[in-house]
């Protein structure tokens, strides 16, 4: 996280960073970042606090059920026209622990199909720019994403 947060420090912007892992917002802070331990299940900023939000990788770990709940917040602390980056791994339809993850404890993946990760987000965003990069030589792909908050 510390490495884009960086850049967007250096280029002039005012940057907050969140993260669920005391040891990596450790990292941001020993960069000199503002960073907070938080879930983005529940942010702990008022109402139309930023202009953006940047977010990659992170949803991938959200459920199906629960990712109402975090657009819900990323639309609560925008502010008004305020723009929204997701990059999610997807293409095709996936929940739950991935086989042969060697993580302890095994980590939670979701993955939509690319009609349905447009669909998750219009009730909240207006779709700016949509694009597929690809990453591998199967059905995965980088599902970016930029957004701009919807009065709803």
């Amino acid at each position: 996280m510390g490495g884009i947060v960086c850049f967007f420090k250096e280029q002039g912007f005012n940057t907050v960073s969140i993260d669920i892992s005391d040891e990596m917002i450790n990292t941001c802070k020993e960069k000199g970042l503002e960073a907070f331990v938080m879930d983005f299940y529940k942010l702990e900023f008022s109402n139309e606090t930023f202009d953006a939000i940047w977010s990659l990788n992170s949803m991938l770990h959200v459920s199906k059920k629960d990712f109402p709940i975090v657009l819900d917040e990323f639309h609560r602390v925008l502010k008004q026209e305020g723009l929204l980056y997701i990059g999610i791994f997807g293409g095709f339809d996936r929940e739950g622990v991935l086989e042969g993850d060697n993580q302890v404890p095994k980590r939670f993946f979701n993955a939509y199909t690319d009609e349905n990760i447009k669909k998750a987000f219009l009730q909240y965003f207006e779709i700016i720019k949509y694009e597929n990069i690809d990453v591998k030589k199967d059905t995965v792909h980088l599902q970016s994403l930029i957004l701009k908050k919807r009065c709803i």
